[in-house]
């Protein structure tokens, strides 16, 4: 028999690329509770409805369920919830490590068990570890916290990795006054950009819009959405006075509350960061972010070599501008006259066709620091966002 290989005549390769451990979906919500249904080993459960949380032990009166209740009452539904384990105070439990392993061998060896002693941690801990545990989350809401407690959180997920936003409730009435000492008016004049605070008298009524805004986050053309004017499900409006409703408009709040001569139209109002910045647009930019991060790191590891040149470079530009037609497609970018600063050959005033540019300063003028680093060039992509309109002025002209 022949001991000679086919491979000398046909030669074939197949390329199976590895798994790139980023985050390719941002819809799904994470709900923190000290209920002692998870174990803290597992630290984070994902749950596509409440009838799989009450089947895993979860009853109708943790805090947990009355959450995800809310999480899941939008008409647009989101598909998954993540729900956090918070450890508050000491406890004693079997020490469980969640891997096949381990469960073969309690399965087969009762004796295998042992106790641990979990010790309490702070409600930032608490965050902290669920991110170990699980990255798929977008936004985190944890039950009932104080206003140290909403700091404390807010501080650590504006620089958190990967990029993921902070919701709370605060029923508090400084809120809605000129308190400089309420916690909106602090996490305001910190300019925290990924935290978004919600005046409310029902508890935990924050997560009621994490749910809409995972529900809403499709993808699909023109599906681009806000917050504002949007309607919440089981929720109730308060009666807050048109000074009330400034004052927390001044410190980047937002609120629940009817409008209309018979209170017929209830609305989420406005749908903005404690920095002032608008939800949707964090939104889509994180996603951008992460579309044209993946994008490039898969162009780098598929390629042997992507060259130092204009070729190059030509190269990678070409990899991102998927991820930028992807936000013309949803209707956040859209054609319009760049209004910004000079950027290389892109000047205030210049008509932008595609809503996008995507631009790099010449390989010919990069240091030869840079060079020997195997550095690129700055990558430069001005975007012209589509906007949306809050509200409407009308004019009425009436002649006799």
């Amino acid at each position: 028999m022949s001991s000679l290989p086919l491979s000398d005549i046909v030669d074939v390769v197949v390329n199976l690329n590895a798994r790139l451990q980023l985050r390719s979906r941002f819809d799904m919500g994470l709900i923190i509770g000290d209920s002692n249904v998870i174990h803290p080993n597992q630290r984070v459960k994902v749950y596509n409805s409440l009838d799989s949380m009450l089947e895993d032990g979860f009853t109708t009166k943790d805090k947990e369920f009355k959450a995800a209740q809310k999480y899941f009452s939008p008409k647009r539904k989101p598909a998954r919830v993540a729900i956090g384990r918070w450890i508050s105070s000491d406890i004693e439990l079997e020490d469980k490590d969640f891997t096949i392993e381990n469960e073969l061998k309690s399965k087969t060896n009762a004796k295998t068990k042992s106790m641990k002693l979990y010790k309490a941690e702070s409600v930032k801990e608490a965050v902290k570890n669920c991110r170990d545990k699980n990255t798929d989350w977008y936004i985190v809401s944890v039950c009932s916290i104080d206003d140290k407690q909403i700091e404390d959180v807010a501080n650590y997920i504006e620089n958190s990795t990967p990029y993921s936003l902070f919701f709370y409730t605060t029923s508090k009435e400084n809120n809605t006054t000129s308190d400089r000492n309420s916690i909106m008016s602090k996490l305001s004049n910190k300019k925290l950009r990924r935290t978004l605070g919600m005046f409310s008298k029902t508890e935990n009524a924050v997560i009621s819009v994490m749910g809409f805004a995972m529900g809403a986050n499709t993808g699909l053309n023109k599906r681009a959405f806000t917050l504002m004017h949007k309607e919440l499900i089981g929720i109730k409006p308060d009666s807050l006075n048109a000074l009330q409703v400034e004052y927390l408009k001044a410190k980047n709040g937002n609120y629940y509350v009817s409008r209309g001569s018979d209170d017929e139209y209830s609305m989420f109002e406005v749908g903005t960061m404690s920095d002032g910045t608008y939800f949707d647009e964090m939104l889509y930019l994180d996603i951008l972010v992460n579309d044209m991060q993946t994008s490039i790191v898969q162009a780098l590891r598929k390629s042997e070599k992507i060259t130092q040149t204009e070729s190059g470079m030509n190269e990678l530009k070409l990899v991102i501008k998927p991820a930028l037609e992807k936000m013309v497609d949803i209707g956040f970018i859209e054609p319009g006259i760049w209004t910004g600063e000079t950027i290389l050959d892109l000047e205030k005033g210049d008509m932008m066709p595609e809503g996008y540019r995507i631009m790099s300063e010449p390989i010919k003028s990069q240091s030869q620091i840079d060079r020997e680093y195997r550095k690129a060039p700055p990558i430069y992509t001005p975007i012209k966002l589509a906007g949306a309109i809050h509200t409407v002025a009308v004019e009425i002209d009436v002649n006799r």
